[in-house]
């Protein structure tokens, strides 16, 4: 018991320090300026998008796990250590709140806090266990990516069905690199570590958000979060729902797509319509590919966003070729979804 406990500590620590470290590589590249809920989004971020670029070739051409675990393995490594060389180890310091703005971040803190812990302590598991977690468990089993028919066991030698759309978005490899990395299950990483790390994903994306609708007021920043954390909590109104995918299930793709990533391209979208900076463009690039591995819904929706935001930039900013160029960033979906309708 204290071993399993050992590894879902040492885990936790892991995950969160992976994505702040590829972060700081990130925003040190993009020249980007950086806050802890900025550097830990855009880690994530990151490393999604190397997993999708780097992953679906390999499931294609068929190699091993093992393989494909060593090859990320190695550009995580690389990733990590340049966000290490290029970390700024000066003294942080608190800025000066006032007291009301203190009791805002304390309650909204408690709530954050709250929930973390609810989620750590329990689980919720459907039939959706069946094909999600049993496809990262049957890897390091295998030593195969989506070769085996996840209801009956049998052996395939193609991806039929449904399988397809985990072909051009393994979000189950990145269970499994994960369950690989640190020696925990992959059953206990998804229902147990995950939950935690993607909830606070989310609430990185939910402060940055309210940074845009309310700049520099803390308090109506710390409402705003409240607001959605209890919107969520409270939202439970059908099983299909954004809240409860979020909080029950957010282990799985399309709920990660539902809770963080289109609310992450809605801000991206935000900054580069006030800012322009090309840096958000490149953001936006990593970002949709992160969309693409998570679930072939990531591969749609993505591309619709690209195609809206294109559309009201160069109408509200009269700038067409900034619009072409937002449509041109829909080419890996356009790939991503030719593939799944021609694999067999």
């Amino acid at each position: 018991m204290i071993f399993t406990l050992l590894h879902i500590l040492l885990s936790g620590v892991f995950l969160v320090l992976i994505p702040l470290c590829a972060g700081n590589a990130l925003l040190s590249v993009l020249k980007l300026e950086k806050s802890l809920t900025f550097l830990y989004f855009s880690g994530l971020v990151l490393i999604w998008a190397v997993f999708q670029m780097i992953t679906v070739p390999m499931v294609l051409t068929r190699l091993s796990f093992t393989e494909t675990f060593t090859v990320l393995t190695i550009i995580m490594a690389m990733i990590c250590l340049y966000g290490i060389y290029k970390s700024s180890f000066r003294q942080w310091r608190l800025p000066e709140y006032r007291l009301n703005e203190k009791i805002a971040i304390i309650c909204m803190l408690l709530l954050v806090s709250a929930l973390l812990l609810v989620t750590f302590v329990t689980q919720h598991t459907d039939a959706d266990d069946s094909r999600f977690v049993v496809n990262a468990v049957d890897m390091l089993r295998t030593d195969t990516m989506y070769l085996t028919n996840t209801a009956t066991g049998k052996v395939l030698d193609y991806f039929p069905g449904g399988m397809r759309k985990d072909v051009t978005s393994p979000w189950a490899v990145f269970i499994a690199w994960c369950a690989k990395l640190t020696g925990v299950h992959p059953t206990i990483m998804a229902h147990t570590i995950f939950p935690m790390i993607l909830l606070l994903a989310a609430v990185c994306v939910w402060w940055m958000l309210s940074g845009i609708f309310f700049p520099e007021n803390l308090i109506y920043r710390s409402l705003f979060l409240d607001l959605v954390l209890f919107l969520n909590i409270y939202g439970h109104f059908s099983v299909y729902s954004e809240e409860c995918f979020l909080l029950t299930r957010v282990w799985q793709g399309k709920a990660v797509v539902a809770g963080i990533g289109i609310p992450a391209v809605y801000m991206t979208a935000c900054w580069i319509y006030e800012k322009g900076k090309a840096q958000y463009y490149a953001l936006l690039i990593f970002l949709n590919f992160a969309l693409c591995l998570m679930s072939g819904m990531g591969i749609i929706i993505g591309a619709i966003m690209l195609g809206c935001i294109g559309m009201v930039y160069g109408i509200g900013k009269r700038n067409w070729r900034v619009m072409c160029m937002l449509w041109l960033f829909c080419i890996p979906n356009t790939l991503y979804y030719l593939i799944y309708i021609n694999l067999s």
